[in-house]
């Protein structure tokens, strides 16, 4: 078991797992998210084959609604 960092906050991970599976446990919908891993953005195509790891950071953005 390991973690990784989400937004600057630690979160627990007991091991590699999809980036959809990932989003999906935190209550995102990765149609509408922005991801970057380490640092590096990942292109929505690539969402299904990415694997996050323990140790990585990841930074996630999604649109707000409102004006």
């Amino acid at each position: 078991m390991g973690e990784v960092l989400v937004n600057g906050e630690a979160r627990a991970l007991e091991g590699p797992v999809s980036l959809p599976v990932f989003l999906e446990e935190m209550g995102i919908r990765s149609r509408w998210a922005i991801v970057e891993r380490n640092g590096e953005p990942i292109p929505r195509e690539l969402y299904q084959e990415t694997m996050i790891l323990p140790g990585d950071r990841i930074e996630i953005a999604t649109p707000m609604a409102g004006g």
